[in-house]
């Protein structure tokens, strides 16, 4: 007996310690991060970064059928274990040997599961593991992430589960971020108040859904998890809708580990960008021979829409472009070219090719010159017969494919990723995960998986935006490969991007472009534009070509700044280095170009915006066999170029000070300007048009200056007026490689003398160019001289005539103004004028001592401005003060600062009408608050004496219904007093009746009793009683 109550006392000694918290502690291996995991009626968690809390009130759990792992736990054990190991990575974008250095915990719970933690220098992990019986249903994953008060987040946000993955990123406080908002995939970046940051991804995830987040109301994120299809119907010809679900989000083994929560920690912006855990964390590849999977560059066909130029066929989806294609490919030595989609017979039949194309004379044109076929597929194409078809391919000699179009990440669709890479490595395919979700770690697991896309890429046209692509590497690319397609010939800035199909560009510049292959991880990288283009930048085609796609080891430098700074090395003369990077294009010297070369290797330095609005440099080392081409000679002759390119800082508004304009008439400042800097008849003239209000003032108009380029102006112009009226097409061949498109591009914006000759020379000789470019001018014959017609002579009225008819036409020439737009960005008129506040379409010309611009300037109040100048000098006796120089003509500065003096003069008479409006309407105003006030007041009086009216009429009322009421009242008393009064009579009256009626029974009644009284006495006499 007493055994048994010892017994009973034990047991129940050891549930109150069962249910008494618990907390278990671990630290990454150099001490910087530490974990705290309280253990209670749920599991919670903590994690410190030194000092800093970066995760806070941390919940998880995992929700089967019949009970919830997490809730109500009963720790059973702690295991701690820890490793440190140098790991080797195929196909490596960051580090081809990965340090994998960690301390772990595991904490075994009664019921058959555990939560492993591992904790990492630069972050944390934590994942269920269980070991159940049979199969289970997941019904929902609890992971809830709390953040210090003051974070902030960047999300991807979109409205369901359905999703292509390419949602640019919103800046969002974690405060704000509400349940009802929308939800974001993974990776999130979240900023802490002192600078830290965290990245949230997730990694091995195999057989289970991807997560994704939204806000908890309380400042944190909670997880959701897209629920296992169970009915689909069909959506086109490469997709399924899904019209039922199952309750659960995952039926799966009851033993296994799950997806890892990663939470990347950084204390500076560059550790997101060297982390390596969703690799680390991803189930390591078979122990197998992969040395088949050959990453590298790719020509891609579907971006430019296969638009050859300059060809002797017709392009398109034909044996003889692809036959271009790959003769390119060759050219640069580049292994693959992509054949997207429209090269099958159809999208849903991939068996056989589109009767245009040979695919197998293709595929041996292409093994001559050391180029293979890549093929896009849809994943239903793929889905519906998938081992014959990569069979099939592997008989054709394809060594890989891009599939397309999984715009879903549930249970089944994660399930068919690993199907395919296994799949395509019995075959030897490698596989371009296209349309799909974010990297989860499987391109370690299967090392033929070299790319995804799952990114905001440069195939989304005008969204896809500097301002958002330089997230990514602290982001997106943070996590794996990323198939962003760079490589634009063709770029503008955002508000100036009209891309197209049949038009495709870039945002940016062409050195961004350029820098992108450096900064950009992806071992299968696009070259995305036509090869017509690139084979007439051929400099740059030649740097692109030499950039590997995998890198032996990846640094951070340096991080200041907001710029995205490449080092790039190339052997191109330093004469050509301008055109060859297209440096006049907006922002073009905020690209510092460094190269650092040593003999036995070569290094590659890029900047990239980091989430703090730094720049982070990374210094990439690769193997000198692939670098080989490149000479120490020539890369350090380009960075003595790229020095002096940068000495010269771009001179901004405030280096040259808004003139005092008040008071003073267009003439006068013109007429002072001209003193000032010394401008007569002889080197100067001046035309001016304000487009408000017609205001104009010219200097010496009339006279003929050399126009330099200018002359481009007119003479596009009319081309684009042929164009109008059916004469001519975009795609008349102006020369044997370029079209009349690539002239327009190509004059206007940078100016090109070869293909404006052949323009102009396409007309006429000089006579007859020359009259046919009259029709914009109003001179009379009279007027223009003869040599007019035999040089490039014009004159400022000619251009401010031509200007007239671009302004008067807007709606007509609309790419004409755009290319002006994007023209020499910081020079001549645009040298002091911010172009985001106030745009300029210009036409600048240079040569010999002519230095012009004509152009319109969208100020306030717009204007047109046509300046030519003449052997212009700086310094003491010269036009132009030296200190203005800046690596500007002097001509160029006088422009600049004359485009600022009208500017100024347009701004103050802006700013003058506006003061007298605001005067005006202020008096008008006071006016109107006078004249409401008079008659408020005598409607105010009104209403007195209409109030006092109705009082009395009212107190008269109230008198009479008083008279009345009492009147009423009398008349009710008098009729209630008559009444009472008959009511009183009535009731004498039947009182005397009463009265009577009793008298005359009582009087009968004594007769009666008398007649009795008598009847007895006589009977009695009688002897009768």
């Amino acid at each position: 007996m007493m055994m048994k109550r010892l017994f009973t006392l034990l047991c129940a000694l050891t549930l109150a310690c069962a249910a008494e918290a618990k907390t278990v502690e671990a630290a990454s291996p150099g001490g910087n991060l530490r974990l705290a995991v309280d253990v209670s009626d749920r599991i919670t968690y903590g994690l410190w970064s030194g000092e800093d809390k970066i995760l806070e009130n941390c919940t998880l759990s995992l929700t089967l059928a019949d009970r919830t792992l997490g809730e109500k736990p009963r720790l059973r054990s702690v295991k701690r274990s820890s490793a440190d190991e140098v790991l080797e990575r195929r196909n490596p974008t960051k580090n081809a040997s990965v340090r994998n250095r960690y301390n772990a915990v595991r904490l075994n719970f009664a019921g058959g599961y555990a939560v492993e933690f591992r904790l990492f220098d630069d972050g944390a992990a934590y994942r269920f593991v269980t070991s159940l019986p049979g199969e289970v249903e997941v019904m929902g994953e609890a992971c809830r992430l709390g953040f210090p008060a003051g974070s902030e987040a960047w999300l991807s946000e979109v409205d369901g589960f359905r999703s292509m993955y390419e949602e640019p990123y919103t800046r969002v406080a974690t405060a704000e971020y509400d349940s009802a908002d929308r939800m974001s995939y993974l990776p999130v970046l979240v900023g802490m108040p002192g600078g830290k940051k965290v990245l949230l991804a997730e990694s091995d995830v195999r057989d289970y859904p991807c997560m994704f987040v939204r806000g908890d109301g309380a400042g944190g994120f909670e997880s959701l998890f897209p629920r296992v299809p169970k009915e689909y119907a069909p959506a086109g010809d490469r997709s399924l809708k899904i019209v039922a679900e199952e309750p659960y989000i995952a039926r799966t083994q009851g033993t296994r580990t799950f997806p890892w929560r990663v939470a990347v920690v950084a204390e500076k912006d560059a550790a997101l960008i060297e982390n390596e855990l969703v690799w680390l964390l991803a189930e390591p590849a078979a122990d197998a021979d992969w040395d088949w999977v050959k990453p590298g560059l790719v020509s891609w066909d579907w971006w430019n829409g296969m638009r050859l130029t300059g060809v002797d066929f017709r392009a398109g989806r034909n044996t003889e472009s692809y036959r271009y294609y790959i003769d390119f490919a060759a050219r640069y030595g580049i292994p693959y070219i992509i054949m997207d989609e429209g090269w099958s017979a159809s999208t849903t039949d991939v068996f056989h090719p589109n009767p245009d194309l040979d695919l197998q004379e293709l595929i041996a044109y292409g093994r001559e010159r050391n180029v293979q076929i890549v093929l896009w597929l849809t994943w239903l194409a793929v889905e519906k017969d998938m081992d014959r078809l990569f069979a099939t391919l592997e008989e054709w000699g394809i060594p890989g494919v891009k599939i397309d179009f999984m715009d879903r990440s549930d249970q089944w669709m994660v399930g068919y990723y690993e199907r395919v890479m296994k799949c395509a490595a019995r075959h030897r395919l490698f596989v371009d995960m296209h349309g799909s979700y974010t990297p989860k770690g499987l391109y370690r697991t299967y090392p033929n998986l070299l790319t995804y896309e799952g990114v905001l890429g440069m195939e989304q046209g005008a969204r896809c935006k500097p301002e958002n692509s330089n997230w990514l590497p602290f982001i997106r690319n943070a996590v794996g490969p990323m198939d962003f397609t760079p490589g634009s010939m063709f770029s503008a800035q955002p508000e100036d991007n009209r891309s197209t199909g049949a038009n495709p560009m870039g945002t940016g510049t062409r050195a961004y472009q350029m820098a992108l292959y450096v900064v950009f991880e992806s071992p299968l990288q696009m070259l995305a534009d036509n090869p017509v283009l690139y084979r007439r930048e051929h400099p740059c085609t030649e740097f692109l070509a030499a950039v590997p796609t995998t890198w032996d080891s990846l640094r951070v430098l340096h991080a200041a700044g907001r710029r995205i700074i490449a080092g790039l090395i190339h052997k191109t003369p330093p004469s050509t280095l301008k055109n060859c990077f297209c440096l006049p294009y907006h922002m073009p010297r905020r690209f510092i170009w460094c190269t650092v070369a040593k003999t036995i290797q070569m290094r590659y330095d890029a900047f990239c915006h980091g989430p703090s609005g730094t720049d982070v440099r990374y210094l990439r080392k690769e193997r000198l066999a692939s670098m080989r081409k490149f000479r120490t000679a020539a890369a350090l002759a380009l960075c003595a170029v790229c020095l002096l390119q940068t000495a010269a800082p771009v001179l901004a508004a405030e280096d040259y000070p808004a003139p005092d304009v008040s008071g003073k008439t267009v003439e006068e400042l013109i007429d002072a300007f001209r003193a000032e800097h010394d401008l007569t008849e002889d080197n100067f003239e001046l035309s001016y048009y304000n487009t408000v209000t017609g205001e104009s003032y010219d200097f010496n108009e009339t006279k003929m200056l050399y126009g330099a380029s200018t002359y481009k102006l007119p003479l596009n112009l009319y081309y684009y007026d042929m164009q109008l009226a059916g004469e001519i097409t975009g795609d008349t061949m102006i020369t044997k490689g370029s079209t009349l498109d690539e002239a327009h591009y190509q004059s206007l914006v940078y100016s090109n003398n070869e293909l404006s000759y052949s323009l102009w020379r396409r007309i006429g000789d000089w006579p007859e160019y020359k009259m046919a470019m009259r029709k914009y001018f109003t001179m009379t014959d009279d007027e223009i001289p003869q040599n007019y017609y035999y040089d490039h002579l014009f004159c400022t009225r000619m251009m401010m005539d031509t200007l007239k008819v671009v302004w008067d036409g807007q709606e007509q020439y609309p790419e004409l103004i755009d290319y002006l737009k994007i023209a020499c960005p910081d020079a001549y008129f645009k040298t002091y004028l911010d172009v985001d506040e106030t745009p300029i379409a210009h036409k600048y010309g240079s040569y010999e001592g002519a230095e012009n611009d004509v152009g319109i300037i969208w100020a306030e109040r717009p204007f047109l401005l046509a300046v030519y100048t003449s052997g212009l000098s700086y310094g003491p006796g010269g036009n132009v003060d030296a200190a203005y120089a800046g690596g500007q003509s002097a001509g160029s500065v006088i422009c600049g600062q004359l485009a600022v003096l009208l500017k100024t003069y347009l701004d103050e008479q802006v700013r003058l009408e506006r003061e007298q409006a605001e005067k005006e309407a202020e008096e008008a105003r006071l006016a109107e608050e006078q004249a409401k006030a008079k008659q408020a007041e005598k409607e105010r009086l009104a209403a007195e004496a209409k109030a006092a009216e109705e009082k009395k009429a009212e107190e008269e009322r109230q008198a009479e219904l008083q008279r009345q009421e009492e009147e009423q009242q009398r008349l009710a008393e008098e009729q209630k007093a008559a009444e009472e009064a008959a009511a009183e009579q009535a009731r004498q009256t039947a009182h005397r009746k009463l009265l009577l009626r009793i008298g005359g029974v009582g009087i009968f009644s004594i007769l009666v009793i008398a007649l009795a009284v008598v009847l007895i006495r006589k009977l009695h006499k009688a002897g009768k009683c």
